[in-house]
């Protein structure tokens, strides 16, 4: 089983973004979870009007975004929401939905206590 984050590329962003490291990483958390709540409504928006064109490109986003935090498990998770969703399988993008939806908090709970463990400037 993968962890959740790749701490290892948080710290990285934090050292590439020299003395402000810390409040650029925090800054990057509060819009990726944003991000995440807007995803979140497009993707089940989408579903219910079985528009997997929508979803597509929303799980598509989604997963570039978790890819630049660390967030791996729930980009893979997002990749196979887009790859279902282009092939019209929408019982695979329900099925995947659900684990997506399972990941999210996870994900958004474990970026939360990196911001609490290393506030910003």
């Amino acid at each position: 089983m993968h962890p959740t984050l790749d701490t290892a590329l948080l710290e990285e962003l934090e050292k590439l973004s020299g003395n402000d490291g810390a409040s650029f990483l925090d800054s990057l958390i509060a819009i990726y979870i944003e991000d995440v709540e807007r995803a979140r409504q497009e993707l089940g928006e989408g579903l219910a009007e079985r528009d997997l064109e929508r979803v597509a490109r929303t799980a598509h986003g989604l997963r570039s975004g978790s890819l630049n935090l660390g967030a791996a498990r729930l980009a893979a998770l997002c990749r196979e929401v887009d790859a279902a969703a282009r092939e019209g399988l929408i019982d695979a993008v329900r099925t995947r939905l659900v684990a997506l939806e399972q990941e999210i908090p996870l994900v958004l709970d474990a970026l939360n206590r990196r911001r609490q463990q290393n506030p910003g400037d």
